[in-house]
């Protein structure tokens, strides 16, 4: 089971980087300063990750690189979101970490049964990630 999990995770980590690479918002701005700051923020959100759940210098090796990347680009508007979302990103991951899946699954009882974290409403499905 291990290994079935561990193989969907990177799958899934390679569909995501797929979708991120060739967003519409990615690909419409590619000349723009927009696109060079946002191309670091996958690379910010595993730094966030590796800082909590490994606790070695390797995530903040990585987390420091992507926000001076990211500060340097060119576009500070958006190094500000980036940097704002990575707290929100570090805010999940220290509750999953500390907490458990237990917290998540009071928070959201309805994820927790439903295959990709497909959540159905009155008349739209949203993904949840």
């Amino acid at each position: 089971r291990g290994v079935a999990v561990h193989a969907a995770a990177r799958v899934a980590a390679l569909a995501g980087a797929a979708g991120w690479a060739f967003c519409t918002c990615m690909v419409f701005w590619l000349e723009w300063p927009v696109t060079s700051t946002m191309l670091w923020t996958p690379l910010a959100f595993l730094g966030v990750r590796r800082c909590v759940r490994d606790r070695g210098r390797s995530g903040l090796w990585i987390l420091t690189f992507s926000f001076v990347m990211t500060i340097l680009s060119g576009h500070p508007e958006s190094a500000l979101h980036i940097v704002t979302a990575c707290g929100i990103v570090l805010l999940a991951e220290l509750l999953t970490h500390a907490c458990g899946n237990s917290a998540v699954d009071k928070v959201f009882p309805r994820l927790r049964d439903r295959p990709l974290g497909i959540v159905r409403s009155d008349s739209s499905a949203t993904l949840s990630v």
